[in-house]
């Protein structure tokens, strides 16, 4: 409940979350520039945070298990396979 931009809401219990129906239109507005550096001068502005994710996670799953995966997607099977020994020695490095 919002009235003249002040939330009335006691707590969460009494919140309503917005739904398509709470929401003005959209109206996309679509402007050329011609200046990227793609093919037909297109410019991608959703791709770049798609790669440092991967990254994160492989350094997480490194950091916990002392290997790290070197492939994606990082499925379950290839974490197990970083948990596992390499050589028979013991599971991370440092332990005895």
């Amino acid at each position: 409940m919002v009235e003249d931009g002040v939330n009335l809401a006691a707590g969460f219990f009494q919140y309503l979350i917005p739904t398509a129906t709470d929401v003005p239109d959209i109206e996309a507005i679509v402007l050329e520039s011609g200046e990227g550096l793609g093919p037909f001068g297109a410019r991608g502005t959703g791709e770049p945070p798609i790669g440092p994710p991967a990254a994160a996670v492989a350094s997480a799953i490194c950091d916990a298990l002392g290997r790290r995966p070197t492939a994606l997607p990082i499925t379950p099977e290839r974490v197990l396979a970083c948990a596992a020994p390499a050589d028979g020695g013991p599971d991370r490095p440092g332990a005895p």
